[in-house]
């Protein structure tokens, strides 16, 4: 049958998010650094499919739960650490669905799992972590993207979408948009250069599985205007994908 999307605005606009952040220890003796801390970010979903409407108490995966360490010690010409960053989410807003509401469910992901150099040359990373084009399209100075972010299966994204007759279907809502983002959190060595002309920094990684790319980005003011701006090209084994983004920010008025 077809396939009736009534699903999409209606699920993003009703999360409401309790995002919590906390440093719990900080660190500092001579020239070593540590931090430990990391987030709470639980929300209310609230979706209406046509036929039902259902509430989800929801881990908010645009920017999930997690903690975070830090290690670094600073050498004199260059600092050097490492740190680690792991999500907990409890019934993520991605998964939950009219069928499947289980506040017990759970999801452990190791984000970041690195080493890494600051220089004057430029940052060095190895391990697990940001692709140089990880995020390229998602620059926004909007501040709204807990709420909503350009990766619209974040929220409600498995929920099923229903035929002409009413009935639940396979089709998820995440199946039909993708926010065309470069890579993502791979195994990979990145190299970001030093800021130039006034506000670029470019960025180029090699990663497993073939998944290499470089990116630019550029952030600045012009008078009364903030900038933000990303591209970049990223390949795989399955693709390769040219993709950016720009937001400018009016200060005075928040346009």
């Amino acid at each position: 049958g077809t396939l009736v999307p009534v699903l999409s605005a209606v699920a993003l606009s009703t999360l409401a998010v309790i995002p919590a952040q906390a440093q719990v220890v900080n660190i500092e003796d001579g020239g070593f650094t540590f931090t430990f801390g990391g987030q709470i970010n639980r929300g209310l979903l609230r979706t209406d499919d046509g036929v039902e409407t259902n509430d989800f108490f929801v881990d908010n995966d645009n920017s999930s739960t997690r903690l975070r360490a830090r290690g670094a010690y600073d050498f004199g010409n260059f600092v050097g650490g490492a740190q680690i960053e792991y999500e907990f989410e409890f019934s993520s807003s991605n998964s939950v669905n009219q069928l499947d509401s289980d506040i017990s469910s759970s999801v452990t992901n190791e984000r970041k799992f690195e080493v890494f150099a600051e220089t004057r040359f430029g940052d060095f990373a190895y391990g697990q972590g940001d692709t140089a084009s990880n995020g390229v399209s998602e620059a926004d100075l909007s501040g709204t993207g807990l709420g909503n972010n350009s990766d619209v299966g974040l929220i409600a994204g498995s929920h099923l979408l229903r035929d002409a007759a009413g009935n639940l279907t396979d089709a998820e809502i995440g199946d039909f948009f993708s926010n065309f983002d470069g890579n993502s959190r791979l195994e990979r060595f990145r190299y970001d250069t030093p800021e130039f002309l006034g506000g670029f920094v470019a960025s180029a990684s090699i990663g497993e599985d073939d998944s290499n790319d470089i990116a630019l980005r550029y952030s600045g003011t012009f008078g009364d205007v903030r900038v933000q701006a990303a591209t970049a090209f990223a390949e795989t084994e399955t693709r390769d994908r040219l993709s950016g983004a720009v937001s400018a920010l009016h200060e005075p008025t928040g346009l």
